[in-house]
């Protein structure tokens, strides 16, 4: 998003790919009929038919036929908290994030949400005003349900597109929050601090006592322990994440830690691709691996690009 892409959008009216909100969404301590509002209008706009991404634009007030208003808003949403709230209710995890812009002195929130596979409904139970198993869509400026025909077209669209182009086709990584951790940043470094210090004079008494070498141990651990904590705690706070394998932390400007997960969709069943560490042996230390299909449609990943190729061979045997 930059100021001339807003001011376009405010001189448009309401769509399929854009709604001005003059309010922000109830979401902290509020009812799950109020929180439903925000998790329907991802569910629609993540349905329309579209070729761009939509626009959630909160902290205007509409004006038809003219430049909307710009009227602001007193506070932000947490980006990790909806995602994780929305996407623990659908069948396919969705795309979209939130994120805090100033604007004509003032402060807009604005979600946006990409293009990406449909249909996307709740499939585990009734939520406030939603129910499971029904599909969402944006048409125009209102929301309602898909009908069948609508919702068939949505699947075959996703088939031919996933049979056309490369014999290698290509996915792109994601993350979502699937957790938020009790501890923040601070605490981290605190008790990683308070840790390394009597571990280390633990660690060098015991060397004097050669009848009790058995101590070592514990101190040594405590020391490799509190040195962890510290690290991991020092490297959220500067950078805002730490990565471990496949697992990685992230936080956010409050210190709180969120454990995120990493996913695609898979370009052939459009089912979710996890990641994986390989067993030794195999071409790729971690690879994505489809949930339908995980034999045959496996995916490397890439590190620095979030991005994977079709990757049929998941190991090989060791020459001998």
């Amino acid at each position: 998003m930059n100021d001339t892409l807003l001011e376009q959008l405010l001189n448009e009216d309401e769509s399929t790919t854009l709604d001005f909100k003059v309010a922000q969404y109830p979401f902290d301590e509020a009812s799950n009929e109020q929180k439903s509002e925000l998790l329907k209008d991802i569910l629609a706009f993540t349905n329309a038919w579209r070729r761009t991404d939509a626009y959630i634009l909160i902290g205007v007030q509409e004006i038809k036929g003219d430049r909307s208003r710009v009227v602001g808003i007193q506070h932000h949403l947490d980006d990790a908290n909806p995602q994780q709230f929305v996407n623990s209710k659908t069948q396919r995890p969705i795309e979209f994030c939130y994120r805090g812009y100033p604007f004509e002195g003032l402060q807009l929130g604005i979600i946006t949400i990409p293009v990406q596979e449909r249909p996307v409904f709740l499939d585990k139970k009734d939520y406030g005003k939603l129910r499971k198993n029904v599909v969402y869509i944006r048409r125009s400026t209102s929301t309602v349900e898909a009908n069948p025909d609508e919702i068939a077209s949505m699947g075959a669209a996703g088939v031919t597109r996933n049979l056309k182009g490369d014999s290698k086709p290509l996915v792109q990584y994601k993350e979502r929050s699937i957790n938020s951790l009790p501890f923040t940043t601070e605490s981290l470094i605190k008790w990683g601090s308070f840790g390394i210090l009597p571990g280390i004079i633990g660690l060098i008494c015991t060397l004097f006592l050669p009848s009790k070498i058995f101590l070592i141990i514990p101190f040594w651990l405590l020391t490799s322990l509190s040195f962890l904590v510290y690290g991991i705690g020092y490297s959220l706070k500067k950078k805002g994440y730490y990565s471990i394998s496949k697992m990685t932390l992230k936080s956010n400007k409050n210190g709180k830690i969120f454990l995120m997960e990493t996913y695609s969709t898979c370009p052939f069943y459009s089912a979710t691709v996890k990641l994986k560490v390989m067993p030794k042996g195999s071409d790729q230390r971690i690879m994505g691996i489809c949930q339908r299909n995980p034999e045959q449609h496996t995916f490397s990943f890439d590190f620095t690009t979030f991005t994977g190729q079709y990757y049929p061979i998941v190991w090989r045997k060791l020459s001998t």
